[in-house]
């Protein structure tokens, strides 16, 4: 079973605080990862509608990669 929360707030709002203290307690934690996102700086705004969309595609993308290991963890426990 795989459970999703989704933090959403401004800058300095504790975001980065609460998500140390679900890893200190366990929980997996997927960043935002916008170091990995590409690079359009000519064309296309950092935050413009369509950087969004492939941002939040992408995510989504590691959210299914990361279900997708736990299943094959969850399957090789079973005969």
């Amino acid at each position: 079973k795989m459970i999703v929360v989704c933090l959403e707030g401004c800058h300095g709002s504790g975001k980065t605080s609460l998500l140390s203290q679900l890893r200190h307690h366990g929980f997996s934690v997927l960043d935002e990862a916008f170091i990995d996102m590409p690079t359009y700086t000519e064309a296309l705004h950092p935050q413009s509608l369509m950087m969004e969309a492939v941002w939040v595609t992408n995510w989504f993308e590691r959210l299914l990669k990361c279900k997708a290991q736990i299943e094959g963890k969850d399957n090789e426990h079973r005969i």
